[in-house]
């Protein structure tokens, strides 16, 4: 969690409720968080430094409970969120 924290300036105290669970069989790791304001910092990451190695990475706010979660691909840039809410939101 250092490397995260280091990386998104989220403080000992405002992450200390905050869990990061590695998954080894996919190579990735999930960071489950209380506070929007972590949550939005967390999918800033773009690069984590991590035993001296640079490391690429990608983070997402969950979707709600009472939708279906997975990843659409090759989304045009021309849409807008509203556009993507109208399209997958049912």
């Amino acid at each position: 969690m250092e490397a995260t924290a280091m990386a998104t300036g989220v403080s000992y105290e405002q992450g200390k409720h905050d869990m990061l669970c590695p998954n080894y069989g996919q190579n990735i790791y999930i960071i489950s968080t209380p506070r929007m304001e972590n949550a939005k910092a967390y999918v800033q990451l773009k690069q984590l430094q991590i035993g001296g190695k640079s490391c690429r990475a990608a983070a997402y706010l969950a979707a709600q409970e009472n939708t279906r979660k997975g990843v659409a691909r090759e989304v045009g840039l021309m849409h807008t969120d509203e556009d993507l809410k109208k399209m997958f939101v049912n």
